[in-house]
């Protein structure tokens, strides 16, 4: 589908790099012992937090059972999950999201804080659990321009639900390979992924470290304008390092600071088989554990979180509020779904919600919005027509803007896209027992194999390509044990 561009004038350098803050390091954690699992909303460090479903019309959530006992205690001790503000939380020194949508559902993790590798590489790293429980529950990791930013990025691969990806991107995303987890990452430049990135398909997470729900392990990615590096450093406390992808990029990226997303995302994930491809026999919605955020080099921006996550036609109030006045050259940024309209003076006048660039419009899907605000703005309301489907809702506002931006913005008029629906995905062999669409698994982007339950972690088969041995270990390495829940 050819691409929504917003009218939105910057100056060339704006796009890439804060003309005022100094690049520095970054590091988040998820502190805290609770009695009981503990909701985290991302006030505290922040963050922007938004927990997307399918319906998203209401902060329900289809109800699973979330790793950790009612009083913390620790895998596989569980406690019922149903709402989207109790599917975050945390427990133990450390984070945890639980989702479940059969038709298809989106967590995302969002610091205020740009990684900048304007003047070299530059590390994004995180810890997290390893125990997946089926092939439609997985992670990923989003980095995009400042300017061009969506609150729910989707690869361009799936089409079940949401408006695809950002116009330019870096994306890290889990797949598998032979019952075992894999890594893959695509660029995008102009909505569309390219070519040539290629990395270890082969050699799965469990062929170097055992599953677990309550070890967390040390992920990173690292990044330059021609170069991406994602995968295990010191994966075994011994100075060994593995890299599922290691590679030059044939075209520089044209952007030196990004926006970082971490995702969780749910796609039927209890559908008959999903899980026997990754060692279980009870196919169900997974929960990850998170701890150790660090950016290497990182650029804080404003970010003001609004008031309350979701408003629709059976909200109290259509109006909310930020945490503080916008500065000079703001964004309003939220995800949506219906026909917006917006009013920045207390509904003296009203106008069309301005559209993110992204891939295309299904007027069933939610959509991202980024529109430029006056500063000093403290309020928007909201107004909004259904669709043909359901009730319209907005969810997850806020406004940022980068510290000493030199952005001019230009507010032109905008006329909302044609409600044109998505294509249909191909028809599932097993029918989804609810309205959700009926889809093949497009999380994967090869062939599923028919999957033996072994009794020991998949070896690699001997007609795969054999990873090279592991370096040896750097004397740098740190070889202290990974965090435990």
């Amino acid at each position: 589908m050819a691409l929504i561009l917003a009218t939105i004038a910057l100056v060339p350098s704006a796009l890439n790099r804060s003309a005022s803050a100094a690049p520095a390091p970054y590091t988040f954690n998820w502190n805290g012992a609770p009695a009981s699992p503990q909701p985290w909303d991302g006030s505290a460090g922040n963050w922007d937090l938004i927990v997307h479903t399918r319906d998203g019309t209401s902060d329900a959530m289809q109800a699973m059972q979330a790793q950790h006992g009612s009083d913390c205690s620790p895998p596989p001790a569980t406690h019922p999950v149903s709402d989207a503000p109790n599917s975050v939380f945390i427990c133990r020194g450390h984070l945890m999201t639980a989702l479940f949508d059969i038709g298809y559902g989106a967590t995302y993790l969002t610091p205020p804080q740009l990684v900048d590798f304007g003047t070299g590489p530059a590390t994004i790293s995180y810890s997290s659990s390893t125990m997946r429980t089926s092939i439609r529950d997985w992670q990923d990791l989003w980095v995009t321009p400042f300017s061009e930013n969506l609150v729910l990025p989707l690869q361009s691969s799936l089409v079940v639900d949401l408006q695809g990806p950002p116009k330019d991107a870096v994306h890290i995303y889990m797949d598998q390979f032979n019952g075992g987890t894999i890594y893959r990452a695509e660029v995008y430049r102009n909505g569309q992924p390219v070519g040539g990135i290629n990395g270890n398909w082969w050699t799965t997470v469990d062929t170097m470290l055992l599953p677990s729900a309550r070890t967390r392990t040390t992920f990173s990615l690292d990044l330059s304008q021609t170069h991406l590096r994602f995968g295990l450093p010191n994966y075994d406390g011994l100075g060994h390092n593995f890299y599922w992808i290691d590679q030059s990029l044939s075209t520089p990226l044209s952007w030196t600071q990004g926006v970082v997303q971490l995702g969780h995302h749910s796609y039927n994930p209890t559908k008959p088989g999903s899980c026997l491809a990754v060692g279980q026999t009870a196919c169900q919605p997974n929960t990850w554990h998170w701890s150790n955020f660090s950016i290497s080099s990182a650029v804080p921006f404003t970010l003001l979180r609004g008031n309350t996550d979701y408003v629709g036609p059976n909200t109290t109030t259509q109006t909310i509020t930020f945490a503080g006045s916008a500065p000079t050259n703001a964004f309003l940024r939220f995800a949506a779904i219906g026909t917006i309209t917006v009013s920045l003076d207390g509904g003296r006048s009203w106008r069309p919600a301005q559209l993110q660039a992204q891939n295309g419009f299904a007027s069933d899907h939610f959509a991202s919005y980024w529109m430029p605000v006056p500063a000093g703005l403290r309020s928007v309301s909201f107004r909004g027509a259904n669709f043909c489907c359901g009730i319209w809702s907005v969810r997850d506002a806020s406004l940022w803007a980068q510290a000493g931006s030199a952005a001019a913005v230009t507010a032109a008029p905008v006329s909302t896209p044609a409600s044109t629906p998505r294509p249909a995905a191909t028809p599932a062999p097993t029918p989804v027992p609810t309205a959700a669409p009926s889809s093949t698994p497009r999380a994967l982007l090869t062939p599923i194999p028919t999957p033996t339950l072994p009794s020991e972690p998949a070896a690699t088969p001997s007609t795969s390509p054999v990873p090279s041995p592991p370096p040896s270990p750097s004397p740098s390495a740190s070889a202290s044990p990974p965090p435990r829940a």
